[in-house]
Protein backbone atom coordinates (compact mmCIF):
# COMPACT_ATOMS: atom_id res chain seq x y z
CA UNK A 1 0.00 0.00 0.00
CA UNK A 2 1.83 3.73 -0.73
CA UNK A 3 0.15 5.70 1.79
CA UNK A 4 -0.37 5.36 5.22
CA UNK A 5 -3.87 5.08 5.57
CA UNK A 6 -4.25 2.17 2.44
CA UNK A 7 -4.69 -0.26 5.23
CA UNK A 8 -4.81 -1.17 9.07
CA UNK A 9 -1.70 -2.80 8.59
CA UNK A 10 0.82 0.03 7.72
CA UNK A 11 -1.04 1.95 10.86
CA UNK A 12 -0.02 -1.02 13.15
CA UNK A 13 3.24 -1.30 11.46
CA UNK A 14 4.07 2.29 11.66
CA UNK A 15 3.12 2.03 15.45
CA UNK A 16 5.71 -0.91 15.69
CA UNK A 17 8.24 1.45 14.56
CA UNK A 18 7.49 4.25 17.00
CA UNK A 19 7.54 1.94 19.69
CA UNK A 20 10.02 -0.24 18.88
CA UNK A 21 12.70 1.61 16.88
CA UNK A 22 11.81 5.04 17.78
CA UNK A 23 11.61 6.15 14.25
CA UNK A 24 9.25 8.62 12.90
CA UNK A 25 7.50 8.49 10.23
CA UNK A 26 5.59 11.64 8.30
CA UNK A 27 2.81 10.86 5.92
CA UNK A 28 4.43 12.06 2.81
CA UNK A 29 7.85 9.85 4.09
CA UNK A 30 5.49 6.92 4.10
CA UNK A 31 4.34 7.89 0.66
CA UNK A 32 8.07 8.31 -0.54
CA UNK A 33 8.67 4.63 0.12
CA UNK A 34 5.78 2.84 -0.51
CA UNK A 35 5.37 4.22 -3.76
CA UNK A 36 8.87 3.47 -4.98
CA UNK A 37 8.13 0.09 -3.88
CA UNK A 38 5.27 0.18 -5.35
CA UNK A 39 6.68 1.01 -8.78
CA UNK A 40 9.33 -1.16 -8.75
CA UNK A 41 7.05 -4.00 -7.26
CA UNK A 42 4.58 -2.96 -10.52
CA UNK A 43 7.73 -2.82 -13.13
CA UNK A 44 8.84 -6.50 -11.92
CA UNK A 45 5.48 -8.29 -12.17
CA UNK A 46 4.62 -6.33 -15.60
CA UNK A 47 8.24 -7.58 -17.29
CA UNK A 48 7.32 -10.79 -15.66
CA UNK A 49 3.90 -11.20 -17.10
CA UNK A 50 5.63 -10.37 -20.50
CA UNK A 51 8.17 -12.67 -20.79
CA UNK A 52 7.15 -15.76 -18.88
CA UNK A 53 4.82 -17.73 -20.78
CA UNK A 54 1.79 -18.60 -18.48
CA UNK A 55 -1.08 -19.25 -21.18
CA UNK A 56 0.60 -19.85 -24.32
Amino acid sequence: NITLVGSTANIVALGILEKEKNIRMTFFRWFWVGSTVGIVTTLIVWLALLFIPIYR
